[in-house]
């Protein structure tokens, strides 16, 4: 276990720049990073992975549609992403 992750973690130092644009936010910087890994599978010896990234702030109650951090403003931040 400890040889798969000291590889694992070599090949992750480096990374191959993926020409999809992601916008500069907190879900699309995850994304980015997704896609980065999804790249380097090859270099991992792994068929099938599996990826969780979080967007939060959507128990927003009253302030669904008005508001700094609101369900609209969330909702677009999916949709660019």
């Amino acid at each position: 276990i400890m040889n798969q992750a000291q590889i694992a973690s070599n090949s992750l130092s480096s990374f191959q720049e993926v020409t999809a644009a992601f916008p500069n936010t907190h879900l699309g910087r995850q994304l980015k990073q997704v896609a980065r890994v999804i790249k380097k599978r090859a270099d991992l010896n792994v068929n099938r992975q599996i990826f969780f990234v979080e967007l939060g702030g959507f128990d927003t109650h009253q302030y669904q549609l008005n508001g700094g951090n609101s369900q609209t403003a969330l909702l677009a931040q999916t949709s660019q992403a």
